[in-house]
């Protein structure tokens, strides 16, 4: 109370109705900018970020809407793994549900899993250079450094999604084993990958030069033929 009373005590009240004014802009008006400001200069112990974060890789890629909001969680490392929810609260046994071996994190799950690397492998091995590209730390850094590809057409199109899509496959599959007593299926898994990239060229309305005497099923069964050697 005594707090209170030293504080008005400079102040001079008058007759007549009162208003609201922001004191950390010129105008008194409220911005969301000043606001952020004032909070960071209190703190006099904040510092901002080493590296900013990856939007491109993120919100400037041809992908499902949806699909975004999955990977800004992969990004941040936000995304509901078994270690993520027990860091939480929770208390769940934690085992990868794909290889049944390591327990389950961003990094196992997406990358390290010898069975997710199965799919890596099947996907991307006869391309030269990719066992660099699925060593990774993080699904992030994987992102960040995927290679362009010398090609265009369906080619370019298709792998420059390829990494979302396995990564959003993946994620779906370990669901489906979860909580739909789903079960992991190689074979599937990959039909899965190349079905999911023809329905996101589709939807996202990529303009991809394809022959007309090409079909989904040619396709999918010459998938090197889809992506070059680059």
């Amino acid at each position: 109370m005594q707090d209170l009373t030293a504080a008005l005590t400079p102040l001079y009240l008058e007759d007549g109705r009162d208003s609201w004014s922001w004191r950390w802009t010129k105008n008194k008006e409220f911005s969301v900018k000043s606001m952020y400001i004032a909070f960071l200069n209190r703190d006099m112990e904040y510092s901002p970020p080493l590296e900013e974060f990856p939007y491109k890789v993120v919100w400037e890629v041809s992908i499902p809407t949806n699909v975004k909001l999955f990977i800004w969680a992969l990004v941040w490392e936000s995304v509901l793994t078994v270690d993520n929810l027990n860091s939480q609260g929770f208390c769940i046994p934690n085992r990868c549900v794909l290889c049944k071996r390591s327990k389950e994190t961003i990094h196992h799950l997406f990358l390290s899993c010898p069975t997710a690397k199965l799919i890596w492998s099947d996907l991307t091995g006869h391309m030269a250079r990719m066992n660099g590209i699925r060593e990774h730390t993080s699904p992030r850094n994987m992102l960040l450094n995927w290679p362009t590809l010398n090609a265009r057409g369906i080619g370019e199109a298709t792998w420059s999604i390829l990494p979302y899509v396995v990564l959003w496959v993946l994620w779906s599959v370990r669901n489906e084993i979860i909580f739909d007593n789903g079960v992991f299926e190689r074979e599937l898994v990959i039909k899965k990958v190349k079905c999911t990239i023809w329905g996101w060229l589709d939807v996202i309305g990529k303009s991809v030069d394809v022959k007309n005497d090409h079909t989904i099923a040619e396709l999918l069964l010459n998938w090197e033929n889809m992506v070059q050697r680059w």
